[in-house]
C-alpha cells in the first residue's frame, strides 16, 4: 500500500484523475459511434402481411400504407393489415407496380398484365386489361393526365383518357416493336415533365410533338451495362443504376460522371431502386446487398451487418413522418427509424454497470 502525504503529489494526482476522466468521456463517446447499428422494424406474415414479398408501396391521403405482393394488396394502419384479394374486387395475379394519382386514386399494375383502380370505396378492373396480357412493370401520370402503362413483352400503352370505364370509349396507343421496344422495364417523369423509359435497347425519351420516342444518351454514361432505374433529383442532377455495373450520377453543372460500385462501399452493383426523401437524400437499394444512402456528406450502407435483414430490395418510399418504408423480397415491409447504440453490460462481460474511465492500450484497444 502506498500513502501519499505530498500535497504537491495531491494536486498532480487529481489533475490527472480530472484528464483521465475527461479523456474517459471522449473515449466512450467513440467507442459508441464505432458500435453503430439501425432500427429496422420488420412487418411479415406472421405480422398479418398477406405476404412477405414486398413490390411496391404507397401512403393514400388519410396516411395508410398500401402495400402490393404476390397475394394481392395489403392496408396497414402502422399496427395492423387489411389483406384484399380477387375476392374483393381485384384482378387476378400478383401486383408488380402500384401508382398513387394526383386525386389520391390508387392504380395497380398485375403481373397477369390487368390493371386494378382504386378509388378509395371500390376496386375496378380497368378495361385496358383485355389489351394487355404480360406482366406491368411501372405506372406513370403525365401533366396531361395520360396513363403510361409499360409492360414486359408488350411494350408501352398511352392511355388518353383513364378514368374512363366504358370499353367502347377508352382511347389508347401502344408502343412496341422498333417505334419502342417490347420489354420496357421503367417510366419516370423528370422534372420539367419530361418522359422516359428504360427499354431492353437502352433510354427512350418521349417526343410529344411527333408523338414518338427517341434515344437519350449522355457523353460517359455506360452502353455496356443495362440501366434498371432512373431519377432525377431535387437539384437536377440524374442517378442511374444499372444490371451489375454500379451507379453513375450526372452532375448537371459540370456535365461529368460520378461512378460508384461495390469497390467504392456502394451495396451492390446490381441496383434495384433509387428513391429520394424530403431532405435530398439518395436512398439506393439493390439486388444482393442492401441499401446505400447518398447524403451530402457522402454515403453509408446498410445490411446485415448494421440491422438490414434482407438484402434483396423491390421499393423505397418515405412516409409523412419521415420514416423509410423499404419493400424487400424475403422479409416484407422494413421500417427505417433512425440510429441508435450497441451498449455493453453485465449480460456481454462487463464486470459492472458504471463505467467511470476507459484507456486504449499501445494495440489500440480499449
Amino acid at each position: 500500500m502506498v500513502f501519499i502525504h505530498n500535497p504537491k503529489t495531491r494536486k498532480v494526482i487529481r489533475r490527472f484523475t480530472r484528464i483521465t476522466f475527461f479523456y474517459a468521456v471522449i473515449m466512450l463517446m467513440a467507442l459508441k459511434l464505432s458500435a453503430q447499428t439501425y432500427y429496422f422494424d420488420y412487418y411479415g406474415v406472421k405480422e398479418g402481411l398477406s405476404q412477405s414479398k414486398v413490390y411496391g408501396i404507397v401512403q393514400d391521403n388519410k396516411g395508410y400504407v398500401w402495400l402490393s405482393t404476390e397475394s394481392g394488396i395489403s392496408k396497414f394502419d402502422g399496427v395492423n393489415f387489411i389483406n384484399f384479394t380477387s375476392e374483393n374486387g381485384l384482378a387476378e395475379g400478383g401486383i408488380k407496380t402500384m401508382l398513387k394519382d394526383t386525386k389520391g386514386n390508387i392504380w395497380l399494375g398485375h403481373k397477369t398484365g390487368s390493371i386494378t383502380f382504386y378509388n378509395g370505396e371500390s376496386f375496378i378492373i380497368h378495361p385496358i386489361t383485355e389489351v394487355l396480357n404480360v406482366e406491368i412493370t411501372s405506372l406513370l401520370i403525365s401533366n396531361d393526365s395520360i396513363l403510361w402503362i409499360s409492360t414486359l413483352g408488350d411494350g408501352l400503352i398511352r392511355l388518353d383518357n383513364p378514368y374512363e370505364f366504358d370499353p367502347e370509349k377508352v382511347k389508347y396507343e401502344q408502343f412496341k416493336g422498333r417505334r419502342l421496344g417490347d420489354r420496357v422495364f421503367y417510366g419516370t417523369i423528370a422534372l420539367g415533365g419530361s418522359i422516359f423509359f428504360i427499354t431492353e435497347a437502352g433510354i427512350k425519351k418521349y417526343n410529344a410533338g411527333e408523338n414518338s420516342f427517341e434515344n437519350f444518351s449522355l457523353a460517359g454514361l455506360t452502353t455496356y451495362w443495362q440501366i434498371t432505374a432512373m431519377h432525377e433529383d431535387k437539384t437536377g442532377d440524374l442517378w442511374f443504376g444499372t444490371f451489375n455495373g454500379g451507379l453513375y450520377k450526372y452532375d448537371n453543372e459540370t456535365g461529368e460522371f460520378t461512378i460508384y460500385d461495390a469497390r467504392d462501399g456502394l451495396a451492390d452493383n446490381w441496383i434495384s431502386k433509387i428513391s429520394e426523401d424530403k431532405a435530398g437524400n439518395i436512398w439506393v437499394g439493390t439486388w444482393g446487398g442492401g441499401i446505400t444512402k447518398f447524403t451530402k456528406e457522402g454515403f453509408k450502407t446498410f445490411n446485415a451487418s448494421n440491422g438490414l435483414l434482407d438484402l434483396k430490395i423491390w421499393s423505397i418510399l418515405e412516409d409523412v413522418e419521415g420514416n423509410i418504408l423499404i419493400g424487400t423480397n424475403e422479409h416484407g415491409l422494413a421500417i427505417f427509424k433512425g440510429e441508435k447504440f450497441i451498449t455493453f453490460d453485465k449480460g456481454d462481460g462487463l464486470s459492472d454497470q458504471n463505467v467511470w474511465a476507459i484507456l486504449q492500450d499501445k494495440g489500440g484497444k480499449y
